[in-house]
Order: structure tokens, then C-alpha cells, then sequence
């Protein structure tokens, strides 16, 4: 059990008042951990059959938030990158404003935290939802494993940074065009990798019509 990996990581959303608060939560979390680690190692020297397992590793990451039009000692802190408070403990400090920018961090931290990246599918051809009789693109941007984007630049499937754009969500997406799918088996590519993907707009009327599209069992191609 003592080489079995156990840990997590933190998330602590809040208006903190300057540095110092945020160093005291830090002091705290590490007192906490180290505390119980020693109790748990005292345990297993009395009970040999213990099942409890020590903290190997946590990860803090704190997002300090505040108004746009904030002028306060909230909106002055300092932002520090990731770093090790002790040899199991690293913390990381983000400072944004409210709304959109928070939403904006929270997703470009969660493609970091999961290890996912983002593919942008353009001009998809849609009918439109009042005139049935006219068809317009779409863009539709999906999520899956960042494996995808280096299984297919290693084997040459995407070769060009231009395909790489900045999102308004502070991270970067891959943009491939749609192309009409190929209907003769021979055309088509053999398979060298498999991932899930899910759309970042799940509620969107573009997405959903790609989800139904690919759940009917039908192919889509992008270049």
C-alpha cells in the first residue's frame, strides 16, 4: 500500500484579501496533510493489517476572483505558477476578474487538468431552423483526449501550425474543415487511434445536429 499513488487536487475558488491569505490557506492545507500522514503512519506500526494510505501527492490551485471594476488589494494579487511548497505539496495562484474571464480560466484549466484538447469542425452545412429551403456553416467545437493532436502530428495527418488558433478561452484549438463523407469503404482511412469526444456547447443547435449525425453510425471527415 505505501506504493500505491494517492492524492488529488484542490480547487479553491475565491476573493482573497492580498498574498498572505492565500500563504496561510497554503500553510494550512500543509499542516493538515503532514498531520495526518504521520497519524496514519503511527497506525500502521500498531495495526499491520491498517488499510489507510498516507497523501503521496496534492496538487493546490487557487483562483482568486473579483468585479471588473475592482480597484481593491483582492484585485492586486499576484499570480505564481506552479510550485512545490514541500516534496508532495505544489500550489499554483490565479488571479481573474468575475463573469466571462473566471469561465474563460475554469475551461482553459480543466483541458490542463484532464489532459484534453480542443478541435474546432468547420463548415458543417446545416439547414436552417426558420427556412428549412436554406443552408448555412457552422462551426462546432468538441473536446477529447490531447493524444489525439500528437498521435496525429506524429504521424503526419496534421502537419501545419496554421490549423492551430487561439480560442477566446485562453487555450488553443486545432481547425479542420468538414468534406463531404466518403460513401466506398476503399476511400477511406484505416483506423490508427480511438478517443471520446464530447462538444463544448452541448445545448447548441450546431452541435447537437452533429452529435445526432455521428450517433446515427455515419462518418464525418475533416481536413
Amino acid at each position: 500500500s505505501a506504493a500505491l499513488p494517492n492524492g488529488g487536487r484542490i480547487v479553491c475558488i475565491s476573493s482573497f484579501r492580498n498574498d498572505s491569505h492565500i500563504k496561510s490557506v497554503e500553510d494550512s492545507v500543509k499542516e493538515l496533510i503532514t498531520e495526518r500522514n504521520e497519524l496514519i503512519l503511527k497506525q500502521r506500526k500498531v495495526d499491520p493489517n491498517c488499510q489507510l494510505l498516507t497523501t503521496t501527492f496534492c496538487e493546490l490551485v487557487f483562483i482568486n476572483t473579483f468585479p471588473i471594476e475592482d480597484q481593491s488589494t483582492t484585485s492586486k494579487i499576484i499570480e505564481i505558477p506552479r510550485h512545490q511548497l514541500n516534496s508532495f505539496i505544489s500550489s499554483e495562484v490565479y488571479s481573474v476578474k468575475s463573469g466571462r474571464f473566471l469561465a474563460s480560466k475554469l475551461s482553459a484549466l480543466v483541458l490542463n487538468h484532464y489532459e484534453l484538447a480542443s478541435t474546432t469542425v468547420t463548415g458543417i452545412p446545416m439547414k436552417e431552423e426558420q427556412n428549412a429551403s436554406s443552408s448555412a456553416n457552422y462551426d462546432v467545437e468538441i473536446l477529447h483526449s490531447n493524444k489525439a493532436h500528437s498521435d496525429s502530428f506524429r504521424s503526419g495527418l496534421i502537419n501545419n501550425e496554421d490549423v492551430c488558433m487561439q480560442t477566446s478561452n485562453d487555450y488553443h484549438t486545432i481547425k479542420l474543415r468538414w468534406i463531404t463523407p466518403r460513401t466506398n469503404a476503399l476511400e477511406l482511412h484505416y483506423c490508427t487511434t480511438a478517443h471520446r469526444i464530447t462538444s463544448v456547447d452541448v445545448n447548441s443547435r450546431p452541435a447537437s445536429c452533429l452529435t445526432n449525425f455521428l450517433l446515427s453510425g455515419r462518418t464525418v471527415m475533416l481536413e
